[in-house]
């Protein structure tokens, strides 16, 4: 993403390897295959004297890296195979030897080499990317994670033409548990709201953390209806687990639905975080709902409300270009 926060245009380079890693691990193994006996082929072609060796770690090194370690095994035997029949067919058995059976041998030794630090680096790279898109406190995606995602559903949404939804999540009177039980039971807090939001979010969801006592969740092809259910859920679950441990805190959540996707990630932020502190100002532990393009200055026009109607329920819902952006209460 750059400096504007725009989505950066894919590569096609980058576009091909994540066609290729995205591919079936049978596929590729069959892939491998085929280019490892064409390989073979060519071997046979070229003689004795000229060698395509270096050819045969092409197909080792493409399974390794975007299947795993034991389908790179089995290219490079397969490999050897191949090695051992080129060189077998070209002497046509008047000076057999061991030549035949030390070439393929040897370059066995290579490939299995090849395909092991080939494979292990992979494991290790992916490894070091999962911590870097891990929150270290809570297990959950980070903000990285989370941008990274966003970007692909807004992009995703542009092309296909549906609807998301993103809902900001804030724990009221975080501060109370920082400062009267001490910041031990403040990460607890925070751990304990990752792992209810992670359990009680639905499977295709994606919840983050994006700092301090703020959590966001990216629901994907999903209506107004659906995310203000899916969202009181989580509540429920919330203020079940807070309870529980008697820990003197609420939450109140935004819940920003996109018809049109927003143009940037930062922007798609802002305006789920400007409908949570609707929330806030209206006396928090609730949810209220925008859904999205609104009117020109529907959010701060509501933001200048200073005495908003009582709220019986924990739960207000607004519609743009169809009510005022202004709480109201729920009828029972």
């Amino acid at each position: 993403m750059g400096k504007s926060g725009r989505l950066a245009p894919e590569k096609p380079l980058d576009r091909l390897l994540s066609a290729v890693e995205g591919a079936p691990r049978p596929v590729l193994v069959a892939v491998g295959l085929v280019m490892v006996y064409l390989t073979g082929y060519l071997d046979y072609l070229s003689g004795m004297d000229i060698s395509p060796q270096i050819l045969y770690l092409i197909p080792i090194g493409l399974v390794s890296w975007c299947a795993g370690r034991n389908e790179g095994y089995l290219i490079a035997v397969n490999a050897g195979v191949a090695r051992l029949i080129a060189d077998w067919v070209d002497l046509r058995g008047d000076k057999l030897g061991f030549v035949p059976q030390w070439n393929a041998g040897s370059f066995y030794v290579i490939g299995m080499t090849f395909a092991h630090l080939l494979a292990s680096l992979r494991m290790r790279l992916d490894h070091e990317q999962e911590l870097a898109r891990t929150d270290s406190l809570t297990g959950i995606r980070n903000k990285r994670s989370f941008i990274e995602s966003a970007e692909t559903e807004i992009e995703r949404a542009r092309r296909r033409r549906y609807s998301f939804a993103v809902a900001y999540v804030d724990c009221d009177n975080f501060k109370q548990v920082n400062d009267h039980l001490g910041h031990t039971a403040g990460d607890e807090l925070l751990q304990c709201v990752a792992r209810t939001m992670k359990s009680s979010a639905r499977p295709f969801d994606l919840v983050a953390r994006l700092g301090g006592d703020e959590f966001v969740v990216l629901l994907p092809e999903v209506s107004a209806p659906q995310s203000l259910a899916a969202l009181e859920r989580v509540q429920e679950a919330l203020m079940k687990a807070v309870r529980e441990r008697a820990w003197p805190v609420t939450f109140s959540i935004g819940i920003a639905n996109f018809e049109t996707p927003p143009a940037t990630v930062t922007e798609m932020l802002r305006l789920a975080d400007d409908v949570m502190y609707l929330a806030k100002r209206a006396g928090k532990n609730r949810i209220t709902q925008a859904t999205l393009p609104l009117p020109p200055h529907a959010l701060q026009d509501a933001e200048l409300d200073e005495e908003p109607p009582p709220m019986p329920d924990s739960r207000d819902e607004f519609v743009g270009l169809e009510t005022p952006l202004l709480p109201q209460a729920e009828t029972s």
